[in-house]
C-alpha cells in the first residue's frame, strides 16, 4: 500500500507510524518528492486502511493489490530508464518515452 504523508508531519508522528507498520510486518520504503512524501508499505494487507488514515500525519492511504507495486506511478512518479549493454558494446535504453 502507499501511504501519503501530510507536508507538516512531525518526525515523531512519522517515526510512530513507521514503528506501527513495522510491528505489522510491513517492509517500508520512504520516498520524498517535491510535493509529497510517501511510505510504500510492502506486505500482506491484514488491516483496514481507515485505521491508518486516522493516524496523525497521514493524508491518505492507497491500497495496491496489483503486482509490481514498486513500479507503479503511485510509488514512483518519474520514468524509469534501464540501460542494457549488448554483445557489440552498444547500450540499449529501455523505458521513458522509448522501448
Amino acid at each position: 500500500m502507499v501511504i501519503v504523508l501530510k507536508k507538516d508531519i512531525s518526525d515523531s508522528d512519522k517515526n510512530s507510524l513507521k514503528d506501527f507498520l513495522a510491528q505489522k510486518n510491513f517492509k517500508l520504503n520512504e520516498v520524498s518528492g517535491e510535493e509529497e512524501t510517501i511510505l510504500a508499505a510492502v506486505g500482506k494487507m491484514h488491516m483496514d486502511p481507515v485505521e491508518l488514515e486516522t493516524k496523525p500525519g497521514v493524508s491518505r492511504v492507497i491500497p495496491i493489490s496489483k503486482p509490481y507495486k514498486q513500479a507503479s506511478r503511485e510509488f514512483k512518479r518519474e520514468n524509469t530508464i534501464v540501460e542494457i549493454p549488448n554483445c557489440r558494446g552498444q547500450v540499449i535504453r529501455v523505458g521513458g518515452q522509448r522501448v
